[in-house]
């Protein structure tokens, strides 16, 4: 049977419009799989977006970090207390230098640059210099040197170099070198030798001065008991007063010594350092050709001070001012209160001072010499015996303060300025020592001394002031004689004791005994010569008064009489 065409064109029809919906249905699917792809495409680029910026982000911190870091480490070569140079092998010129490195010189950082170090040392550290420049190129190892540097072609500071050298990409080397600033700690080592050479002294001028006092105790104390019977107008008599006046002039030699002694230990009190300053230098300047200008505050601080001592001190730089202008001059003595800080240059503890300056108008110490004058027995005058300056360091020193020198030696002269610190006090300043008189007594003494000429000499003063008297060689005879006199109801009135005692018992071990025997008995420590601070703080150990060595009548009057009325 023949196909009907009708329905030939129905099946094509019907074959074409499936086809058309299988490609319909094949592009949506190809649609669908395309915007599943690029939805995960733009997901991951999104997400490496994310981490791209995260990484720009971190990259810019560790960025930051980096300039801050380079920035601290230019700041920490720059102005760290260390200079430190890069140095061309062929000549020693300066390559690259840090602030510090450039303050030390004292010339700015960009004018060093190509310039040879060697001209900043003092002549006679160059040669140091030269031969520690040569070892570095020629080792692997760091050399080291210390010179001396000049600024203003005047010695500046002291220093520590230490350098090493290394190699370039080229065949060349460099040194690299660190310089330290030792001008400090060499002053501070300067003023340990100084206190080293003077206790050294002090331990031979200490003996001397113990021995010749008791002798001149037994000097003074003869003179004083032949003037007792003596008439006034007899011609003996003076010329015992002029025996008395040299012995007194002697005294002056040994408190000299005893000041290098550790027994020239300041006994301190609350002074006026204005009327010390004052009294002291218009007595020294009486009948001279030299003028005084004083400078002083009225609100100028106390100070705790051995008011003999510090006299002796503006005594001697007052007498070395006179001498630094013998055809006359004005002498400008001033005080000012001052408060020092932790650290400060002076090397002093920090607090309140009070700073002494007496300046001259002479031509000045030359800069080779002002380093030396402290040294004991330094001298630049004919006749000088170097002492008076190292006297007055070594005063200084045991009262916590210090002496500097400032001195100005060119054309026409600027004159010496030597400055005085000293710690400065709060305390009510007691009243001027009053000027005693002989003064006679009754009671019984007991006398402690091992040295023969004070045996024979103090118990006939002590008889000729009225007292009775009995002696003892060391502390052991004094503590039998002392207990016996309690049993016997004939107690001492008052003990005078020695000390040192060398080979016995002295008065610091025989004071513990009396007052085991009797708590309030009336003690009188005596010496010459102590390395003891029994003579500053005798009260602290059980005395009532001290006696120092070597004593006329009327110092021994006049201790036993307080004591006595105590």
């Amino acid at each position: 049977m023949k196909k009907d065409k009708s329905d030939d064109n129905r099946h094509r029809d019907l074959r074409q419009q499936a086809e058309e919906i299988l490609k319909i249905k094949k592009a949506d699917e190809i649609k669908y799989m395309h915007e599943t792809d690029i939805r995960t495409l733009v997901h991951e680029l999104q997400v490496h977006q994310i981490e791209l910026e995260m990484q720009n982000e971190e990259l810019q911190i560790a960025r930051n970090k980096a300039e801050e870091m380079s920035e601290q480490y230019i700041d920490l070569f720059d102005f760290a207390p260390v200079g430190f140079f890069t140095f061309d092998e062929a000549d020693g010129s300066i390559i690259m230098v840090n602030l510090s490195g450039a303050s030390m010189l004292g010339v700015d950082r960009m004018g060093l640059i190509g310039r040879r170090f060697a001209q900043f040392i003092t002549p006679e550290g160059r040669g140091v210099f030269n031969d520690f420049f040569r070892k570095t190129l020629n080792s692997d190892r760091k050399q080291t040197c210390e010179i001396q540097i000049m600024k203003d072609n005047a010695p500046s500071l002291y220093a520590y170099m230490e350098g090493i050298a290394v190699a370039k990409q080229t065949s060349k080397k460099e040194i690299r070198a660190s310089l330290i600033d030792l001008t400090d700690h060499r002053q501070v080592d300067d003023d340990r030798v100084k206190i080293h050479k003077l206790e050294s002294l002090g331990i031979l001028a200490g003996g001397i001065a113990h021995d010749f006092n008791n002798l001149l105790t037994g000097i003074l104390g003869n003179i004083s008991l032949a003037l007792m019977h003596i008439n006034p107008e007899d011609k003996v008599f003076k010329w015992l007063v002029n025996a008395e006046n040299a012995s007194l002039r002697a005294q002056e030699l040994t408190y000299k010594l005893l000041t290098f002694s550790k027994g020239g230990a300041p006994v301190k009190r609350a002074i006026s350092i204005t009327k010390l300053l004052r009294d002291s230098v218009d007595f020294v300047l009486s009948g001279s050709n030299v003028k005084i200008e004083f400078s002083i505050p009225d609100d100028i601080w106390a100070v705790n001070a051995d008011e003999t001592q510090i006299s002796q001190v503006i005594s001697n730089l007052t007498i070395n001012a006179i001498q630094a202008m013998p055809d006359g001059g004005i002498i400008r003595a001033g005080c000012e209160n001052l408060v020092l800080q932790e650290d400060n240059p002076l090397h002093l503890d920090e607090g309140n001072y009070v700073k002494i300056t007496i300046k001259d108008s002479g031509n000045g110490i030359p800069e080779e010499l002002l380093k030396k004058i402290f040294d004991p027995f330094f001298t630049t005058k004919e006749n000088g015996k170097g002492l008076g300056l190292s006297i007055c360091y070594s005063i200084l020193k045991r009262h916590n303060g210090i002496i500097t020198v400032e001195s100005d030696n060119g054309a026409g002269g600027a004159g010496t300025t030597f400055s005085i610190y000293l710690p400065a006090c709060f305390e009510k300043i007691e009243g001027e020592k009053e000027e005693g008189k002989t003064l006679t007594g009754i009671g019984r003494i007991l006398l402690m001394d091992d040295e023969e000429i004070i045996i024979q000499t103090a118990p006939a003063m002590l008889k000729a002031l009225g007292y009775e008297v009995e002696a003892a060689g060391d502390g052991a005879e004094a503590i039998e004689k002392y207990k016996l006199a309690e049993e016997m109801g004939k107690p001492f009135d008052a003990v005078i004791m020695d000390l040192t005692i060398p080979g016995g018992m002295g008065g610091k071990n025989t004071i513990k005994r009396l007052r085991e025997i009797n708590p309030v008995v009336r003690a009188i420590v005596s010496s010459g010569y102590s390395n003891d601070p029994i003579i500053a703080e005798y009260k602290e150990y059980g005395f009532m008064a001290t006696l120092s060595k070597p004593f006329r009548m009327q110092e021994l009057s006049e201790v036993l009489h307080r004591v006595l009325s105590n």
